[in-house]
Formats: structure tokens, C-alpha cells, sequence
């Protein structure tokens, strides 16, 4: 049997199987704590990328702040819309009692994002004389006629379908037509070329 080592001479064995170059400082980091070498790798890794992070950081910071103000004036707007806006969307409620069918129902979204989307031009409009009926009219006319030309609401070519809201929809944009004529946005004359002219279209759509 083999004789047991003495303490003494383990120890001095122990210490002596390897020794490091206390000038190689890494080598001696890793000889007495591997995890060490890790964090001054990552730490290079750090002073390296962190200018170009930096600057990622720094182009997602401006652009998320563009998108919130943008976000945040539109939500403003819509919680507290100008004076004019108020106006003109009291005047789309009434235009809604008063136009109560179909074809009016048919594109009274559209016509109030229209009005949300452009509130600075309307209320540029409206600053220098334009009523916020005329807005609301002239809003319910130009969809209206955009639709009616679009060739969707056709059965066949030149003729508007029956079934659907087309007829209707002619009909309303001849009534906010005298209405803007009424109000003098129009003269006789104009009008009735406006409604000559969607005619005319109708006729070579479908």
C-alpha cells in the first residue's frame, strides 16, 4: 500500500504543480478565476457598441417622440376640438336628422374622418368667411359625388343599381347642391353644370 502523503508535503506539492507569470495578468485572472476573463471580455464588447447603442437609442428616442406629438395632437384635437370644428360637426348631427335614408347613412363615416382629418383647413376656411354648413355640404356633396362616379354603386355601364343606394345617393347630392347654391358658394349656373357633369360621369362608368 501506498504510504500516505504528509500535510506538509501535500501542501508543497499543491502549489508548486503550476505557476503563472505574473506579467501575463490575464492568464493569472484565468488561473485564479476563470469568470473573471468573461466580465473584462464583455466589458470590451461594452466600449466598443456602446456609441453605436447609443445612437440607436437616440434615433428610436426621436422618433418615438415625433409619433406620440403627432398622437397626442390628434387625440387633443378629438377630446378638445376647436370652436370651428364644434360648429361644423353640430351642423353633420343636424344634416344627419335631415337626411335620414340610406344613402346618407352610407357614407356618413367617411364624410366625419374627412372632417377630423382636414380640421385645419376647415377651420383656415371658416376664418375667412366660409359657414360651417357650407363645410358640412360641400363635404356631403363631394363624397357623394366620388362615390357615384366610382362605377361601384353601377348595375351595368351608364346605369346606377336599383337595389342599392345609388339613386338615393344622386338624390342627395342634387339636394346639397341647391343648398350650396342657396348659400351663394354656387351660382345657378354652377350648380347645374355640377349636376350635369356627375351625370355625365355616371353615364361612362359601370
Amino acid at each position: 500500500m501506498k504510504k500516505k502523503l504528509k500535510l506538509n508535503e501535500l501542501l508543497n506539492k499543491l502549489t508548486t504543480q503550476k505557476r503563472y507569470n505574473g506579467n501575463n495578468i490575464l492568464l493569472s485572472v484565468w488561473y485564479f478565476n476563470p469568470p473573471m476573463i468573461w466580465v473584462l471580455g464583455a466589458s470590451a464588447l461594452i466600449a466598443i457598441f456602446a456609441p453605436i447603442l447609443a445612437l440607436v437609442l437616440l434615433f428610436i428616442g426621436i422618433l418615438l417622440v415625433a409619433i406620440y406629438t403627432d398622437g397626442f395632437t390628434i387625440l387633443h384635437r378629438k377630446i378638445f376640438p376647436p370652436q370651428e370644428i364644434k360648429a361644423v360637426l353640430g351642423v353633420f348631427e343636424e344634416s344627419k336628422l335631415r337626411f335620414n335614408n340610406e344613402a346618407f347613412r352610407f357614407i356618413e363615416n367617411i364624410i366625419k374622418k374627412k372632417i377630423e382629418a382636414q380640421a385645419d383647413k376647415i377651420v383656415l376656411a371658416i376664418s375667412k368667411g366660409t359657414s360651417p354648413r357650407e363645410v358640412v355640404y360641400a363635404f356631403i356633396a363631394n363624397t357623394a359625388g366620388d362615390y357615384l362616379e366610382s362605377g361601384h354603386l353601377h348595375i351595368y355601364r351608364g346605369e346606377l343599381n336599383p337595389m342599392g343606394c345609388g339613386r338615393e345617393l344622386l338624390k342627395l347630392f342634387d339636394t346639397v347642391t341647391n343648398e350650396l347654391q342657396k348659400m351663394g358658394s354656387w351660382t345657378k349656373e354652377q350648380a347645374e353644370e355640377e349636376k350635369k357633369s356627375i351625370r355625365d360621369n355616371i353615364k361612362q362608368m359601370g
